[in-house]
């Protein structure tokens, strides 16, 4: 699951008719996996991994524009989901439609939204994800963790945004 922190930022006022996007992130389904039976053994592992999501640098988040010939059109309202991924330098390297969070826009005008919205994103930048891997050491009497191993990897996850032509920003996350 990907944590994306998003705080206040300053910018200037919307121009009249130029409209305002938001976005959430879109969340995974719960998981779905069998709870140990009773009878099961839990074993603590003396190695173990420790997985750190990439976080969103705030000063590179830019919002989509609302796409102009949708907005000369009076199109109205649109969402649109995507699914970004994330390399190991922190880069966006792939922007597509979303299976988990539709896109709903209005007649002709999908793949104006869907462009507004990957044009932004791809100037993102983030502090890359990375996997830890935890030996615990044991020593007569105590036990402490010693990190073997650091290394950036990939990451991904979906968002949502949410187009308004009326110049109104809606709640994000």
């Amino acid at each position: 699951m990907a944590v994306l922190h998003v705080g206040a930022c300053r910018h200037a006022p919307p121009q009249v008719g130029t409209g305002t996007t938001s976005f959430r992130i879109v969340e995974p389904a719960p998981d779905q996996s069998t709870p140990l039976s009773p009878e099961a053994k839990v074993v603590q592992a003396t190695n173990r991994e420790q997985y750190r999501d990439a976080e969103i640098i705030q000063s590179s988040v830019v919002m989509p524009a609302y796409p102009v010939r949708a907005l000369e059109a009076r199109a109205g309202a649109a969402q649109v989901g995507v699914h970004v991924v994330i390399d190991a330098s922190g880069r966006v390297v792939d922007v597509r439609p979303s299976l988990r969070a539709p896109s709903i826009t209005p007649p002709g005008f999908a793949n104006d939204f869907l462009a507004a919205v990957e044009v932004a994103v791809r100037q993102w930048r983030f502090q890359p994800a990375r996997i830890r891997t935890v030996e615990s050491v044991t020593r007569e009497e105590f036990t402490y963790s010693r990190v073997l191993r650091m290394e950036n990897t990939d990451a991904a996850f979906d968002l949502s945004f949410t187009f308004t032509p009326a110049g109104k920003v809606e709640a994000g996350m």
